[in-house]
């Protein structure tokens, strides 16, 4: 009990401290990004806090996923503005439970196996996701953690999809 309550608190904790030390950075409402370390820049789906906040509540499954996959490629394209002018090819890594892998091959992203740490960071946060997952999908929802997948992409490639990504974001605004 005392895991899931510390899984639930966390993200309310971590996420402001983090942001306001400089290591974490918000670049859409669903999309934050560590600062980089050995040239890999981490990326996160929003937290249990942004959902419950941003998701819009009348609306169907559907439309939130919309919602959040918008959020996710305003964050990517804010994330490119940002280190563009750097002469640095970082890798961006994601683990996620809401896109597919057609969805991120599409945007530049490869699928790479899920390393062991990332996995049991994933079911120590189990509650705090399935949470984010049942509002995303507007009724209660469990993730099936060895489902998760982790995608990576340089940012020579993300560049080359921009206009990809222009296009999709653009779509979805629809």
């Amino acid at each position: 009990m005392l895991a899931i309550t510390l899984s639930v608190i966390e993200p309310f904790i971590d996420v402001p401290s983090g942001v306001k030390s400089g290591g974490l950075t918000y670049y859409s409402a669903y999309l934050i990004a560590e600062s980089p370390k050995q040239n890999i820049i981490p990326i996160h789906g929003g937290t249990l806090f942004d959902f419950f906040f941003s998701i819009l509540p009348a609306s169907e499954s559907k439309a939130r996923k919309k919602q959040v996959l918008l959020g996710y490629i305003e964050g990517l394209l804010s994330l490119l503005q940002r280190y563009e002018d750097e002469n640095i090819d970082y890798q961006l890594r994601a683990t996620s439970y809401i896109i597919n892998e057609k969805t991120a091959k599409s945007i530049g992203f490869y699928k790479k196996p899920t390393d062991q740490l990332s996995r049991a960071i994933l079911y120590y946060n189990y509650f705090n996701l399935a949470c984010s997952y049942s509002l995303l999908q507007g009724r209660p929802s469990f993730l099936k953690i060895k489902e998760v997948q982790t995608f990576e992409s340089s940012f020579k490639d993300l560049f080359q999809h921009k206009n990809k990504l222009l296009k999709l974001k653009n779509k979805l605004m629809q």
